[in-house]
């Protein structure tokens, strides 16, 4: 009876409260739900993780040489029991160019750790790549992405730096796109990674080494069994490669050891040839200041030669109205000449005429002595006559003798006047040679200490310096600068102050000193004629 009663206050609390009754169970329900699906949601995550691993061959181990993996290397990672397959490959951390955006660029893998191609196909060609799902909202398949990368050892990995786009991509290596890694490129924290043909690298050694083992085959990789194979695996690698660093250290240092004597030998030489140029540069400057001395000089000189050259004219205009005059009195004296030469033709022709007269009168002497009488007086007269003529004729000559004597006198003074000039053009050649030498010294200078400066800036490009030595070249570089700089000030003013406006005065002295030339070249035509005559 009472069982009866409490099932019809059961069945009225139901049906009077039909909507609590409802949800309550929907609460029920909700919560079994729940429980069912945190019991199923883990090993289901688990289980597609293991075949998402399995489909795409993920590696158990994977070693990364920031200095490549070489041949050494590669001998102790293969010494390793139990793996199934080693693969090597490419790696370089590099930036998007214009942003700090750091990816990591993998070299296409073969059968180990293979990627996922959400879109689009290989990467086949140099300038082809793959790039990380997570940029599939910023670039479009067909689109070039261009990167930089940090230098290696003074070396540089990647041959090419720009990428078409033909696919994208997802990788079994990095399950979160939220947290990649870390990076050694751009900000330090890696944004995303890509895959390309293994020929863009410019490499002689490998850089990652993926690997599998035959005991973790069927083993998932979530369980504590997996965890121990793997640690057991990875302390034995840890064990081989316990003194590969300091043997690929070693290897690295003999390797650029070369590179680094020659180097040093490049700046020991460059310190004698800086040691050089540096007493080079004091000898031209001891040089200049001897050229300036010799240039002060030569500028007394060179007033002493105008003060000279002035006077040389007045006195050459002086001796040329002598010479003037001279030619005149030599003239007038020319002319008398020839006219007592003419006279004591005449003469000489009548004193002949006389003889044959006296011949005749002495052969008619018998019979004609009033005609000898005659004849005599007629001898008289002429041998008279004769004398007169003779003293004439060496009056005239005497004329002659003069006015010879003052020609003379005035061709050595043109032999004086000639020879000033010659002295004077001597004087402004020798000027001129000082301040050409003078110039040149200082070019010479200048051309030093530029070259001084190139091999510095030559120097400065050597990245292996230390920063002790770039820091002493860049001291040297800026007192080169300065010390080329005072030269160049130097030089200015001189060509400015003393070399121009004294090359302007001499080529006017020149001027005036060939037509001087000029003028004593006609004066010694001139002379030249009257001796001939």
């Amino acid at each position: 009876m009472k069982k009866k009663k409490l099932w019809k206050d059961i069945k009225k609390c139901f049906i009077n409260s039909k909507g609590r009754f409802i949800s309550i169970f929907c609460l029920m329900m909700l919560g079994s739900f729940a429980l069912v699906g945190l019991k199923v949601t883990g090993p289901n995550m688990r289980e597609t993780g293991t075949h998402y691993f399995e489909d795409l061959n993920l590696s158990d181990l994977t070693v990364i040489g920031d200095y490549g993996i070489d041949s050494t290397n590669q001998k102790a990672i293969n010494q390793l029991s139990g793996a199934k397959k080693i693969e090597y490959g490419y790696l370089k951390d590099v930036e998007i160019k214009n942003t700090a955006d750091s990816i990591r660029l993998f070299s296409n893998p073969h059968t180990i750790s293979k990627y996922e191609l959400t879109e689009g196909e290989d990467a086949k060609n140099e300038n082809e790549i793959v790039l990380s799902d997570t940029y599939k909202d910023q670039y479009d398949i067909g689109d070039t992405i261009k990167v930089t990368e940090k230098e290696s050892l003074g070396t540089k990995v990647l041959k090419k730096h720009s990428f078409k786009i033909v696919g994208f991509a997802k990788s079994a290596e990095f399950v979160s796109s939220i947290n990649m890694g870390q990076s050694t490129s751009g900000t330090g924290e890696l944004k995303g990674y890509g895959f390309v043909s293994s020929e863009v690298f410019d490499s002689d050694f490998y850089m990652i080494a993926r690997m599998t083992f035959q005991d973790t085959e069927n083993v998932g990789p979530y369980s504590d069994e997996y965890t121990d194979l793997i640690q057991a695996h990875k302390n034995e690698l840890d064990e081989l490669l316990e003194d590969q660093p300091q043997l690929r250290l070693q290897a690295l240092k003999e390797e650029y050891q070369d590179n680094i004597d020659d180097g040093q030998q490049q700046i020991d030489e460059a310190k004698q040839k800086l040691t050089d140029t540096r007493e080079q540069l004091n000898d031209a400057g001891e040089q200049i200041e001897e050229a300036k001395t010799t240039i002060a000089s030569s500028d007394s000189q060179l007033k002493s030669a105008k003060q000279q050259l002035a006077s040389g004219k007045t006195t050459l205009a002086e001796k040329w109205m002598q010479l003037q005059s001279a030619k005149q009195s030599l003239d007038s004296a020319n002319n008398t000449l020839q006219t007592t030469e003419t006279q004591l033709g005449t003469a000489y022709k009548s004193l002949q005429a006389g003889r044959e007269k006296i011949n005749a009168a002495e052969t008619a002497l018998s019979s004609k002595e009033t005609q000898l009488a005659q004849a005599k007086k007629t001898i008289a007269s002429s041998e008279q006559e004769l004398a007169t003529k003779t003293e004439e004729f060496q009056q005239k000559q005497q004329e002659y003798k003069t006015a010879l004597a003052d020609f003379t006198d005035k061709q050595q003074e043109y032999q004086s006047a000639l020879k000033e000039i010659t002295s004077w053009q001597a004087a402004l050649d020798t000027h001129k040679n000082t301040l050409s030498s003078a110039k040149q010294q200082y070019e010479t200078a200048i051309a030093s200490c530029t070259q001084n400066i190139n091999i510095l800036k030559e120097q400065l490009t050597n990245p292996d310096l230390s920063q002790e030595e770039r820091d002493a070249l860049n001291q040297k570089l800026t007192d080169s600068e300065a010390e080329l700089e005072k030269y160049e000030a130097q030089y200015q003013s001189f060509l400015t102050d003393t070399y121009t406006p004294q090359m302007e005065g001499i080529t006017s002295a020149q001027t005036q000193l060939d037509q001087k030339k000029a003028e004593l070249q006609q004066v010694k035509a001139v002379l030249d004629a009257k001796q001939q005559e």
